[in-house]
C-alpha cells in the first residue's frame, strides 16, 4: 500500500536524523562547557535544527499512519470547533480544503499542516511546560517584549540592543523558573503536573474535534502517539525558551496559495517542483529563523535555520 511505502521512506529518513542527532549532541556538550562562565544556557544551531527535524519527522509519520488510508465515512471538521481556524489557516479556500481532506493521498499532508498550525499558535512561546506559572510568564513576556517603530506590535523590527536585553532577561527568568520547579515540594509538584496534564487533554480534545472525523477507524495507539508529539513540542519549546536567541516560525507573507520561493521553501522529501512559479497550496511545516546567538551576540543578524516544507501539487479528482 502507498501508506506503507511512505512510512518506510520516512523511517529510512529517521536513521539519518538519528546520526545527525548524535553529532549535534557532541557539539552541544562542547558549547555548554565553553559557555559556563557566561551564565547563559547555550545551544548550537545543529542541536536546534535536529530537535525540529525530529519533530517534523514524527508529525509526518503520525499523519501518514492515521490519515492516509481510505475511510468509510467522510466527516468534515465542524466549523464551530475551537481549533477549526487553524485548519482554515492551512488552506483558506474551503472547497479546496474539502478536496484535500477527501482523498487519502493528500489528507495526511493537510493534517500535518494543521498540526503545525496548532503547535505554533497553541504550544510554542507559551511556556506550558512550566505548569501553574506558564500563563503568568507568557503575559509578562508579552508585556515587556520590545515593540517595532509603529509601537503597535512586537516583531523582528525591534532594535538589536533592545531585543538582546529582552532575550537575556527572558532566558534568565526561564532559568529561575526551571530552578524553582526542581525545588518544589511534593504537593506543589503534583499540582503542577496535574495542571499540565489537564492542558494536554484540552489540547488533544481540540485537535480531535477537528480531525477525528477523517482518521481511520482502527487507530490503535493514536492517542499515545499524539501525546508523544505534544511532549516533544514542549521539550523543544523549553529548549528554545531557556536560551537567548530569538526563534520564530515562518509562513508565506501572503495568503495561501503563494508562489514557490526556493530561498525560503523546499518541497517535502519525495516531492518535486515541476515548474517555475509553481503555486504552494500547503505549508506542511513552517520555516525557522533565528535572530542573535545564544551567547547574547549578533542581534543585528538573522539566520535561516530551516526552510518551510511545502506541497505544490493540486489534487485531481479520482
Amino acid at each position: 500500500m502507498k501508506a506503507e511505502s511512505e512510512l518506510r521512506r520516512v523511517q529510512t529518513e529517521n536513521k539519518d536524523i538519528r546520526q545527525r542527532w548524535k553529532q549535534a549532541a557532541r557539539e552541544l556538550d562542547k558549547v555548554q562547557r565553553q559557555g559556563q562562565g557566561s551564565g547563559l544556557y547555550q545551544i548550537t544551531d545543529n542541536y536546534l535544527i535536529d530537535l525540529i527535524t525530529q519533530l517534523r519527522y514524527n508529525i509526518r509519520s503520525f499523519s501518514i499512519q492515521y490519515f492516509s488510508e481510505r475511510i468509510g465515512k467522510f466527516v468534515l471538521p465542524p466549523k464551530n470547533a475551537d481549533f477549526h481556524p487553524h485548519m482554515v489557516a492551512t488552506m483558506p479556500d474551503s472547497e479546496y480544503l474539502v478536496e484535500l481532506l477527501r482523498y487519502p493521498d493528500w489528507r495526511a499532508k493537510a493534517v500535518q499542516a494543521f498540526l503545525w498550525q496548532v503547535l505554533v499558535h497553541r504550544v510554542f512561546d507559551r511556556f506550558k511546560w512550566g505548569g501553574l506559572d506558564s500563563d503568568l510568564l507568557r503575559d509578562l513576556c508579552r508585556s515587556l517584549r520590545p515593540r517595532n517603530r509603529s509601537d503597535t506590535k512586537c516583531d523582528s523590527n525591534a532594535s538589536p540592543e533592545a531585543e538582546r536585553k529582552f532575550r537575556i532577561w527572558r532566558a534568565t527568568t526561564v532559568g529561575l523558573l526551571l530552578d524553582s520547579m526542581d525545588l518544589m515540594d511534593e504537593k506543589l509538584s503534583h499540582e503542577t503536573n496535574k495542571d499540565l496534564e489537564e492542558w494536554k487533554s484540552w489540547l488533544s480534545k481540540g485537535v480531535e474535534d477537528v480531525i477525528g472525523g477523517v482518521r481511520r477507524p482502527d487507530s490503535q495507539g493514536y492517542a499515545q502517539e499524539f501525546q508523544r508529539i505534544i511532549d516533544e513540542a514542549l521539550v523543544l519549546d523549553k529548549e528554545i525558551s531557556r536560551q537567548v536567541s530569538a526563534v520564530r516560525w515562518t509562513y508565506p507573507g501572503k495568503e495561501i496559495p503563494a508562489i514557490f520561493d526556493s530561498s525560503t521553501m523546499e518541497a517535502e522529501k519525495g516531492e518535486k517542483i515541476s515548474e517555475a512559479r509553481q503555486k504552494v497550496v500547503l505549508v506542511t511545516s513552517p520555516g525557522v529563523v533565528k535572530r542573535g546567538k545564544s551567547t547574547g551576540e549578533d542581534f543585528d543578524k538573522e539566520t535561516l535555520l530551516l526552510r518551510m516544507e511545502v506541497f505544490c501539487e493540486r489534487p485531481r479528482a479520482r
